[in-house]
């Protein structure tokens, strides 16, 4: 199928993503290959386990008990929505989702005006991120994990 942001170099991506308004030099370069890949990522809050060869990572855990009592008459399975839609994590499949999986990243991607560029507040913005890309309206699908 169509690999929708999969470009042959850095510079085609970034080309992408400043004609959606996305200013030029906040456009990174993540070389999986490279030496300094591990802490670019971790500096930036990128999953670091794209690195070829992994990184080595230091953990440090803070115990803390918390009781929380809530009373709520939706469905439990509820806690598992994001309030925003996103397009999946990959961004190879046309449908936006309300799930709680997707890059945290993503919460501090903003386009010139100051939004946020994969995370929408209803299932029509999120679709017409897509549309901007040339996929009709009505290929986007929805999944709402509620």
């Amino acid at each position: 199928g169509n690999k929708m942001f999969l470009f042959n170099t850095i510079d085609e991506c970034c080309q992408y993503f400043t004609a959606s308004g996305f200013p030029r030099e906040n456009c990174g370069e993540v070389d999986v290959c490279s030496s300094d890949c591990c802490t670019y990522t971790k500096d930036n809050g990128l999953p670091f386990e794209q690195c070829e060869g992994g990184c080595t990572t230091t953990t440090t855990t803070k115990t803390t008990t918390t009781t929380t009592t809530t009373t709520t008459n939706n469905d439990p399975a509820c806690e598992v929505a994001s309030k925003y839609y996103h397009p999946p994590s990959n961004l190879d499949d046309p449908y936006c989702t309300n799930s709680i999986d997707y890059p945290p990243p993503w919460d501090n991607v903003l386009d010139e005006n100051g939004n946020m560029m994969f995370l929408f507040d209803n299932i029509d913005d999120c679709c017409q991120f897509f549309a901007s890309s040339g996929v009709p309206r009505e290929i986007c699908g929805e999944v709402d994990v509620c």
